[in-house]
């Protein structure tokens, strides 16, 4: 069988082009939109991952793919030819199992061969194969009611492949698997696929089982579902859950949005409460305290600091667990330290410059928009300005960056 190192996992075999989809709301009226402009390439014989939470319309995308639901604006290609509809060359795993409760293993995964009118010997032959392959082996005239769960969702794989697609979409196959079954069955589909030349689409929710099983991984926001970010996932297999190469990934996948939140702690609430402190005469205690105003200022600068720090850590504990945070905690703490100190400043400067809150939320705003958003398009995104080097915002937001992932810094000052 093709081993792994000769499969060839460049040239697209489907192509979703800018594909929306809305569904009508029965009780309310009107319509609400899923999916818009979900742009993806499906790679010949690579095995892909749709990663995303629940109810964000995974399961529509796959339903497109397969032929059963037609996109509304936008265009689904396999082969250079737009889907019309069902074909065998996409076979369909479901997450709900569906398999024919009154045939036998055998009979339920000879079904598709027995639907082309290929002779019993002929299609037996190659029913046989998948059987062995999937290890049911001594099950195959066993009925659905007669076997578990594990090796019911290993007859609707088997059934796939017998009718010898080029594409197997699965759809959350393991999701109603108890936990030992499902880390069975993801090391079992992994050995099938590898022993079998096909292109697997499975659609997930689970981290762990995305990073375990796939080629690439594209994560895809909710509803409306979008893509948001890809990920080549370059572990050698057979992978484990434990190695720090896995754990590394999963971190950086899974606490994107709460590393932005931490970065984020510079610009939100600072603002608000030096402002109202202003408004309520607490700026200006020091005129009746025994402090210098630069000390007076100094301390709440620190108190800030504090704050942030302690949001950091907690954050990150909270994200990576106790074990994986105590190499990365020292190097993230001393960006946001950084971070923290900037925007402080820029805040109290902002404050003490501008008079009414209008003004300030404007300055604010101008900072937020000419500062910080082309640090985190070039910093998360494709979009790269030429003179974003340039720019020092960006190169303490990536030495946070690669602190909290525990990533070699590229930079001078990372």
């Amino acid at each position: 069988m093709q081993m792994e190192q000769e499969r060839k996992i460049d040239s697209p075999i489907i192509t979703l082009e800018h594909v929306e989809k809305e569904f009508v709301k029965v009780k309310e009226g009107g319509t609400f939109k899923v999916v818009e402009d979900l742009n993806v390439q499906v790679r010949e014989n690579e095995f892909l991952v749709l990663f995303g939470p629940g109810q964000c319309g995974k399961t529509t995308i796959l339903n497109m793919i397969a032929g059963f639901e037609e996109p509304d604006a936008g265009s689904i290609c396999m082969y250079g030819k737009e889907i019309q509809g069902p074909d065998p060359s996409r076979g369909m795993v479901f997450q709900n199992l569906a398999i024919f409760p009154w045939l036998t293993v055998m009979g339920n995964v000879e079904y598709g061969p027995r639907m082309k009118g290929i002779d019993k010997k002929t299609r037996r032959e190659k029913a046989q194969h998948y059987i062995d392959l999937v290890g049911l082996q001594g099950f195959e005239n066993h009925y659905p009611i007669q076997i578990s769960g594990g090796m019911k969702q290993r007859v609707g794989i088997a059934r796939a492949y017998c009718n010898e697609p080029d594409v197997i979409l699965m759809d959350e196959p393991f999701g109603a698997l108890d936990a030992q079954t499902r880390y069975l069955m993801q090391d079992e589909i992994v050995r099938i696929w590898q022993a079998e030349k096909r292109t697997v689409i499975f659609v997930t929710n689970n981290i762990e089982e995305a990073v375990y099983v796939a080629d690439r991984i594209v994560v895809i926001r909710n509803c409306p579902t979008s893509v948001k970010a890809e990920y080549e996932i370059g572990l050698p297999r057979p992978r484990s859950y434990i190695a720090p190469e896995f754990l590394k990934l999963r971190r950086e996948i899974t606490c994107e949005l709460l590393f932005i939140e931490i970065v984020a702690v510079g610009f939100l609430g600072i603002a608000s409460v030096l402002f109202k402190e202003k408004q309520m005469g607490v700026i200006r205690v020091h005129a009746i305290m025994p402090l210098p105003k630069s000390l007076f200022i100094f301390s709440k600068i620190f108190l800030f600091l504090v704050a942030d720090l302690i949001f950091a850590t907690l954050m990150t504990l909270f994200n990576i667990g106790l074990a994986g945070a105590g190499s990365i905690l020292p190097g993230v703490l001393l960006q946001t330290a950084i971070l923290s100190l900037i925007m402080a400043l820029a805040g109290f400067g902002c404050v003490m410059l501008f008079k009414d809150f209008k003004q300030f939320s404007l300055a604010y705003l101008v900072i937020a928009l000419f500062a910080a958003t082309p640090v985190f398009l070039s910093a998360n995104t494709s979009i790269k300005m030429d003179w974003i080097d340039c720019h020092p915002f960006y190169h303490v937001y990536m030495g946070l960056k690669n602190a909290f992932f525990d990533m070699p810094g590229t930079g001078p000052a990372y």
